[in-house]
């Protein structure tokens, strides 16, 4: 059934250090605002080169890059979907670490049957751990993880009219991935972003399916999705 895929208090004392480099700045022709803006800055550069784990959750779109096979009539288009992720990342004051990331990816189509009409649900889960990269450039972070784990594909048949699951089967195997990922800090703690990955899996050849020679059994897909990413 398978068809692939982050009151200021001023002493006397504190007081010379603030005033000190703030007409330091001004002799140097910057405002109280770009001064400011500068120290902020600053802080959160600071923040995250300290802030060295995270957690993140994206949501967005994916693309099957492998063949496809659908029935003659089926209506639909299961190689675009929605995708999500779910992660975790630390990495060394060196820039470089490790994580573990949740991936999931569904879409579906419509076929008839000789009793009715049929709606097959598609379901993609990838969990492995990861190995990161990252780059600090002031509020901009960028990141690569690549990563090697687990992949279960899932199709399930349910009644159009009845809404009821006929029937559900699965395959899993080894799948990887490598993914590129750009944030902004919009606080000291919390930041923003997008990445663009791949992700291939390979599965257990089915019985009665022929195989070209530069061909193999499983899915893969491309994901570009956005979301937030907190930093402790």
């Amino acid at each position: 059934m398978f068809i692939f895929t982050k009151q200021m208090q001023c002493t006397k004392k504190m007081k010379k250090v603030v005033i000190v480099p703030f007409i330091a700045a001004l002799l140097l022709g910057a405002t109280s605002e770009t001064y400011a803006e500068e120290a902020i800055g600053d802080s959160i550069e600071v923040s995250a080169q300290d802030m060295r784990q995270s957690f993140y959750l994206n949501i967005g779109y994916s693309f099957v890059t492998s063949k496809f096979y659908m029935p003659t009539n089926a209506t639909g288009h299961p190689k675009q979907g929605l995708d999500w992720q779910a992660g975790y990342d630390w990495v060394s004051k060196k820039g470089y670490g490790f994580g573990l990331m949740y991936s999931g990816y569904k879409s579906s189509y419509n076929t008839d049957a000789s009793y009715g009409r049929i709606k097959v649900k598609m379901l993609m889960t990838y969990i492995a751990p990861q190995f990161v990269m990252r780059h600090v450039f002031g509020r901009w972070e960028l990141r690569e993880h690549l990563g090697v784990g687990y992949f279960r594909y899932t199709e399930s048949a349910d009644d159009w009219d009845k809404g009821v699951v006929e029937a559900s089967e699965s395959l899993s195997g080894l799948g990887y991935n490598l993914m590129l990922g750009v944030g902004y800090r919009i606080s000291k703690s919390t930041s923003i972003g997008a990445d663009l990955g791949y992700i291939v899996s390979s599965l257990p050849e089915q019985d009665g399916v022929e195989l070209a020679d530069d061909e193999h059994s499983g899915i893969s897909r491309i994901h570009l999705n956005i979301g937030m990413r907190w930093h402790f």
